[in-house]
This record gives C-alpha cells, sequence and structure tokens, in this order.
C-alpha cells in the first residue's frame, strides 16, 4: 500500500496513504506524491508483490463527512438537517472537482507506464471520505482515460458499505460497475460508520460478494485495532472458506 517505505521527514503517526496527493495543485506536492508512489513502486516489484494499492488524492474543500458521521450517529438520517447537509456537500464537491481530477490523470499517465516497467500492476482504491477521489463516476472516467492499461480498481468492503449506510449510493454500484477491472479487495466489517471491524464482528453480508470474487482477486483482511488475533483467525477462516 503506498507509501511504502514512508516518506523520510513524515512523523509515522501523519504518513497517510495520500499525505502528498496526487490530485494536487501545487506543484511541488504533487511531485513528491510521484516520486514517493514509484518508490513504492520499486519496493513491490523488489518484493515481488503483485500489486500497489493506492489513494488517488482529494478534492480541497472542506470535507464535511464526519458531520454527516454525527448525525447519522445521533438518528437523524431521516431529517431535513440530513438530506440538506448531503445536498450540500454534492455540490460543493461539484463545483470544485474537476481541476483535481485533471491532475490525478495526468499523475496516472506517468505511474502507469512507470509500473508496467516495473511489472506491477495498480489499484485505485474507492474511498471513505466524501471529498476524496475518486467518486463512483470519477472512476468512470479514469478507466475510459485508461482502457488497456495496468490500473484496475480496488474494493474496500467498509468504505462502500459506509456510503451505503449513509444513503450515498448503493455498496454493489462500485462491483456492477467495475467487477471487470478488480484487482483486489480489503475485507473489514462495519456497524454503523465504524469500519475497519473484523469480519463476523459487524453487519455486513459477506455473502453478498460471492459473485464478484474469483480466485485471481488479491484479498487482504484490512481489520485495525481493537480487533484481537482470535477475530481475525476467525475471520480469515470464515473468509477462506466463503471465497475458496
Amino acid at each position: 500500500h503506498n507509501y511504502c517505505p514512508i516518506p523520510e521527514g513524515v512523523e509515522r503517526k501523519l504518513a497517510l496513504p495520500d499525505y502528498y496527493a496526487l490530485s494536487s495543485l501545487d506543484k511541488e506536492e504533487r511531485q513528491k506524491a510521484l516520486y514517493f508512489t514509484k518508490r513504492t513502486i520499486d519496493t513491490a516489484a523488489r518484493l515481488k508483490a503483485r500489486a500497489v494499492v493506492f489513494h488517488t488524492g482529494r478534492v480541497d474543500i472542506p470535507d464535511r463527512t464526519r458531520e454527516l458521521i454525527d448525525l447519522f450517529n445521533e438518528g437523524k438520517k431521516d431529517t431535513k438537517e440530513y438530506a440538506e447537509l448531503k445536498s450540500r456537500m454534492a455540490q460543493e464537491r461539484q463545483k470544485s472537482a474537476s481541476p483535481y481530477l485533471e491532475q490525478v490523470l495526468e499523475s496516472l499517465e506517468g505511474l502507469t507506464k512507470y509500473a508496467e516497467g516495473q511489472g506491477i500492476n495498480l489499484g485505485i482504491e474507492n474511498r471513505y471520505y466524501f471529498r476524496e477521489i475518486p467518486s463512483l463516476e470519477e472512476l468512470e472516467a479514469i478507466f475510459k482515460n485508461f482502457p488497456r492499461r495496468n490500473l484496475f480498481y480496488w474494493h474496500d468492503v467498509g468504505h462502500a458499505q459506509l456510503y451505503e449506510n449513509l444513503g450515498l449510493l448503493n455498496h454493489l454500484d462500485y462491483l456492477q460497475k467495475f467487477s471487470d477491472r478488480m484487482l483486489g479487495i480489503h475485507f473489514h466489517d462495519i456497524r454503523g460508520a465504524e469500519d475497519h471491524r473484523a469480519p463476523l464482528k459487524g453487519d455486513f453480508n459477506f455473502i453478498k460478494l460471492v459473485p464478484f470474487v474469483n480466485k485471481n482477486t488479491i484479498k487482504v483482511l484490512e481489520a485495525h485495532y481493537p480487533a484481537t488475533p482470535e477475530e481475525l483467525g476467525k475471520a480469515a477462516e470464515y473468509l477462506e472458506h466463503l471465497f475458496k
């Protein structure tokens, strides 16, 4: 997962995968994003990995995802306040997104060529925060621009289900549109808006994914603390049986 290794001069706790954004309108920041992404590709090639998972950046607007989650957690999903916030988020993003997507497309042009030379596939992950790139429509635009490259979709179960729980889109929208471009999947469970639980410790029905996952799909269990070793063991056993 980009970035690996962590960029020099960046504290470990701050070294998120899009600390330097491939979408940035700041040329210096984008050059750093490209440099460290290429270094991750080098690392993957050296370790004989099949792929690099990465984030493509964000639209530089205030992120209101947490505001929406707070309302959701307060049981206000069906209120006018909730609907107005969702509408505001969509309008703000749509108004500002275009130049950031252009930078992503330009960044991907060089990265796909670089990764191809190293024999590495690239997987674009669907994201958690609403301002992050790509949206569903942006994924369509990206794959239209790179129809036959080593550029693929990487499905994150918890992120997609969060969007469904919040009423932003349906989980299966991603898979129905991009299953033919899906390189790999991050498995983790979710309850409400709390994701990265160990599978079987949330509310998601993993059986829904069976038609979209095959033996060639790269499968990664991406549960975080406070998942226990015992929970992860049971989750791995369950997923291995389900997607054998």
